[in-house]
Parts: C-alpha cells; structure tokens; sequence
C-alpha cells in the first residue's frame, strides 16, 4: 500500500516536471540530471564512519587498560559444587516452540532479530536452536565434570 502510494508520487512528481519543461530542453536536461548521473562521491574524505567506530572503541580500551594497569590482580577462588549434574536431558524442538510462544513480543536494538519474526518463524528455527543449546549445555557439563 505505502509503495504504491511512494510510486504513485514519484510518477506524478516528474510527469510534471517532464511536463512543465516541454519546449525548454535545457531545463528538461538539467531537472533529469539527477536521474541520469550517480551521486558524486566525496573522495576528499580522509575517514569513514567505520573508521570513527573502531578509534572510538581502541581508545575505550586504551583508557581502560591505562585506569587499572596499577590496579591489583584479581584473586580467583575455585568454588566447589555440592552435587554435580550427572545426566543431561536435551531440550528438544517443541519445547523450543513452547518458551518462543511463552515470550513476550518486547526487543532491544541489540537484538539480531526481531521477536516478532522469531515467533513467526519458529517452527523452521526450533530445531536448529534446540542443537545449540544441547552444544552448549553438553560443553558446560564437560568443562564441570573434568
């Protein structure tokens, strides 16, 4: 609906200017410029927004280092566990199925996909998800039980 409206504008806006040019070709040709001719691009620039991005996070990271270099080293305690899980029962597709319907429609810009196509999409997804997660537990139980 919104493209054809877009479309519909767009046909309308330079049928006129087509229009409103006749028997002037210069006009016409300097109005069509812009439809026939790629932008120009800007070669003087000496940086580009990916450019930007990664010297925003280096010198994150620099500060960072620089703020704790005297800082002492962490002391790490080995923490033992009362009972170690001894049997692992995978998830499987429908119960995937079941947590996306459970879920609420709600997104972050973080997301790498939108909920809402997530639970659309679900029933082709399900298993693909569900062998993840049976990787990631069955490599958890490994690293404990060693």
């Amino acid at each position: 609906m919104q493209r054809t409206l877009f479309h519909s504008k767009f046909s309308s806006y330079w049928k006129f200017t087509i229009e409103s040019s006749s028997g002037n070709s210069k006009v016409l040709w300097s109005r069509l410029r812009c439809l026939l001719q790629p932008p120009s691009v800007d070669s003087t620039a000496e940086h580009t927004a990916a450019d930007e991005f990664a010297k925003f996070f280096v010198n994150k990271i620099d500060r960072i280092r620089l703020s704790t270099s005297t800082a002492p080293k962490p002391t790490i305690e080995r923490r033992g566990v009362a009972e170690l899980l001894k049997t692992f029962r995978p998830i499987t597709p429908n119960e995937i199925m079941t947590l996306l319907r459970q879920s609420p429609v709600k997104q972050s810009s973080l997301d790498p996909i939108p909920t809402w196509l997530l639970k659309r999409v679900g029933g082709v997804l399900a298993p693909s998800i569900a062998v993840m997660c049976n990787a990631d537990a069955l490599i958890i139980i490994a690293v404990h039980c060693t």
